[in-house]
């Protein structure tokens, strides 16, 4: 039973989805859409975190064995180096604010 399906809002030549957006999640995945469409998919599991959206052309940015506490922490930061590449430099506040809940729903108590 399929729960969500969402289509890609953005245009042709943003690309297309990863292939891996069809396959079974291997951790918690979580969509954002912001008031423009434009469109963010993370899934954070225990061995990896993947981070793709159409503003970087659905390029895959992958981070094996995250720190999901540390990761959370550094997005709580404007201007703190991240492992996403330009990924999170064309995040705007509310995008790197999901992203940021996305990781902090990782952290086991």
């Amino acid at each position: 039973m399929e729960l969500l399906s969402i289509g890609n809002r953005h245009t042709p030549e943003s690309g297309h989805p990863p292939a891996w957006l069809k396959e079974a999640p291997q951790g918690e995945r979580s969509y954002f859409e912001n008031a423009f469409g434009e469109q963010w998919i993370v899934e954070a599991g225990d061995e990896s975190l993947r981070l793709t959206g159409g503003d970087v052309g659905w390029e895959t940015y992958s981070i094996a064995m995250p720190d999901y506490r540390l990761l959370a922490e550094q997005l709580s930061k404007p201007s703190a180096g991240l492992p996403f590449g330009n990924a999170v430099q064309t995040m705007d506040s509310a995008e790197r604010t999901w992203l940021r809940a996305a990781c902090l729903a990782r952290i086991k108590q």
